[in-house]
């Protein structure tokens, strides 16, 4: 896209800082974000992003020498909501014959 950007240090500017190291979901989206890391900390000059603080991650167990996270249960489901009971007919007519 010609024209976007005049200058590297416009470039730049349109990245965003990264304070801390980034994790993506995916191994796509893992590789975009050190692709772009590692942009921004050669072409821009920038300073590699710090380590991730402890309690971002949630808790890790060593498997095999290897620090892994520990596997989360996924959420359990809301119950579904009880549907309405609505009264027999003969009961309706009843009630509004007393209101009557």
């Amino acid at each position: 896209m010609p024209g976007l950007f005049a200058t590297v240090t416009e470039f730049c500017n349109a990245l965003p800082k990264q304070d801390y190291v980034i994790k993506g979901k995916t191994p796509h989206d893992q590789a975009w974000i050190d692709d772009t890391s590692a942009v921004t900390v050669a072409g821009c000059g920038r300073p590699r992003p710090a380590e991730r603080p402890k309690g971002w991650d949630g808790p890790t167990h060593t498997v095999g020498g290897k620090t892994v996270p520990v596997p989360v249960p996924p959420a359990r489901p809301k119950p579904a909501a009880k549907p309405k009971q609505r009264l027999p007919a003969a009961v309706l007519d009843r009630i509004r014959a007393l209101k009557e």
